[in-house]
């Protein structure tokens, strides 16, 4: 069974990749191993998998922080790509649980739910004007672009409802109540609650709950 998390840029998809990982869910083989101040513990994707939807987004022409939803002539580009998406799939998952976690997911879904129709998603949300000045301080453009890409992206996650069997979460809630979030999240994909490797790995020092910083995101 796959796990995709799409989300917006900066919404925490990062620390609830890791989550999901400790809950038995693999990365695949090619796992990246950046880390850096924006996440201390590491971004928990696949490289690539990160390769493959960067060169796809570039052959449609969308970048990963679009202002304007991919019409539909981009969309249907983006199907093209099915044999090789099921070629790193095929190299980097081999019949086990595992999760894959990019922004891009949200652009390239009707892609992956080609190639992987029984995946589960996962929606995850995170205050509007926190993921916009998170972008705006990682990548310095202004905060009215990261309220535009942070609306683009909450359209298209609106999009994969009906598309797949999704759970909503938000990042507040992972960090505020990480037990009953993670508890939702693991009836829903019907595996067992690891409550004390959640509390281990959620360090509230790392985020301090406020806009200001983006650690662990």
């Amino acid at each position: 069974m796959g796990i995709l998390i799409a989300s917006s840029p900066r919404s925490g998809s990062s620390c609830l990749s890791g989550l999901v990982q400790l809950h038995g869910f693999s990365l695949g083989k090619d796992v990246a191993t950046v880390k850096d101040t924006y996440n201390e513990k590491g971004y928990f994707e696949n490289e690539s998998i990160l390769n493959f939807n960067r060169s796809a987004l570039d052959q449609i022409g969308v970048n990963v922080f679009c202002e304007e939803k991919p019409t539909e002539s981009q969309i249907e580009k983006s199907l093209d790509f099915n044999t090789h998406l099921e070629d790193v799939f095929d190299r980097q998952f081999s019949g086990e649980l595992f999760s894959i976690k990019d922004p891009r997911i949200a652009i390239l879904q009707d892609l992956y739910l080609k190639v992987s129709p029984s995946s589960k998603v996962i929606l995850l949300r995170r205050n509007s004007e926190d993921s916009a000045k998170s972008m705006q301080r990682m990548r310095g453009f202004d905060l009215s672009k990261g309220m535009a890409v942070k609306a683009v992206y909450d359209a298209l996650l609106d999009d994969m409802r009906d598309k797949a069997d999704c759970l909503e979460m938000s990042f507040e809630s992972v960090l505020s109540d990480p037990v009953a979030s993670l508890g939702t999240f693991c009836e829903w994909a019907g595996v067992e609650l690891q409550e004390s490797v959640v509390l281990e790995f959620i360090e509230r020092k790392l985020v301090h709950f406020n806009e200001s910083s983006d650690s662990n995101i």
